[in-house]
């Protein structure tokens, strides 16, 4: 996520936005560096109109509905969206189609109103329940605040606490992902070998 930051710090610091940051959107280089990737719907930040609605489940409400008019903030929002999922493994909102209105958030409102509510309901669904700390919340309240105006900007972000919190080298970083890729190839080649077992048996004779 710190990578992640400073990406988009500097793309804003080019006047880019991205307006299509998401999991898919995100590459790892050499020795495990984070690349931004995939810049077919960024604009200027200092464009009027919004011409894309980025992808479901990562955009700020402002770009679904096609109103948004601070282009840096739904990209803040959907970099709230890429914490929580790295954290966590899942999305904070479930975004779906409505006939009414065309589309809803579920559980947006719920968080935007009584994030204590919010927030016992995703502690109720971990194994560990000390997940999401004070300083996790207030961050994410920031990110993902239905407000842009409200919203945090990156030199925000960087100043909250739980960014400044204990983070690994990029050293540990390395070892980290090495082992986590080593442990995944293994895992891989065990499903497969369960799913595919080796036939030693001798082949049939062709029939004469």
């Amino acid at each position: 996520f710190h990578q992640l930051v400073s990406a988009v710090e500097y793309l804003h610091s080019k006047g880019i936005a991205h307006l299509d940051i998401k999991l898919e959107n995100l590459l790892l280089g050499e020795d495990y560096l984070l690349k931004l990737a995939d810049f077919d719907q960024s604009q200027l930040l200092d464009e009027k109109n919004l011409l894309s609605r980025g992808s479901p489940s990562f955009r700020a409400l402002e770009v679904i509905k096609g109103e948004c008019k601070d282009f840096a903030a739904a990209d803040v929002y959907s970099m709230g969206i890429i914490l929580y999922a790295l954290a966590t493994g899942d999305f904070p909102f479930l975004e779906k189609e409505d006939e009414e209105s065309g589309f809803s958030l579920a559980h947006y409102d719920l968080f935007c109103g009584n994030s204590e509510a919010f927030w016992e309901l995703r502690v109720g669904q971990r194994a560990d329940k000390n997940m999401f700390d004070e300083s996790f919340r207030e961050l994410m309240a920031g990110l993902l605040a239905k407000d842009p105006v409200k919203r945090c900007n990156i030199k925000e972000v960087k100043a909250s606490r739980w960014y400044k919190g204990d983070v690994l080298s990029g050293e540990e970083l390395k070892e980290t992902m090495k082992d986590i890729l080593k442990k995944t190839a293994v895992e891989n080649d065990e499903n497969n070998n369960v799913n595919h077992p080796i036939d030693n048996s001798e082949p049939l004779a062709p029939k004469a």
